[in-house]
């Protein structure tokens, strides 16, 4: 693929990746605040997916590119749905995060609760 055509493939998809995450940010505008909260894990996700790919999009492969492009259900909500069966490490890692804390905290002498 020469470099004119590499170069209108990567405006493309960030066009169309641009396009779905107004689509999305329009749609939510519409909801009520029972239904934000309630989607507020997909929305931290969409805009997180957004800014990822939008900064790789200049290091992805023409292939890549494609593929992302020919998403039958689009770029966003088909990486959404493929990270739902990522088993996420954010839990562990904060619990060992307390778990260093509260043992830091055995160390000072403190008075107990009463």
């Amino acid at each position: 693929m020469n470099q004119k055509a590499k170069e209108e493939l990567k405006q493309e998809f960030v066009q169309k990746l641009y396009g779905e995450f107004s689509t999305y940010r329009e749609h939510l505008l519409s909801e009520n605040p029972t239904d934000l909260i309630a989607e507020a894990y997909k929305i931290e996700t969409f805009s997180s997916l957004y800014e990822v790919l939008l900064s790789k999009s200049a290091q992805l492969s023409d292939v890549a590119l494609l593929n992302l492009l020919n998403m039958s259900s689009g770029i966003l909500e088909g990486m959404y749905r493929k990270w739902l069966g990522v088993k996420d490490h954010s839990y562990q890692e904060l619990e060992e995060y307390v778990g260093h804390e509260v043992e830091d905290l055995e160390g000072y002498d403190l008075p107990e609760a009463v």
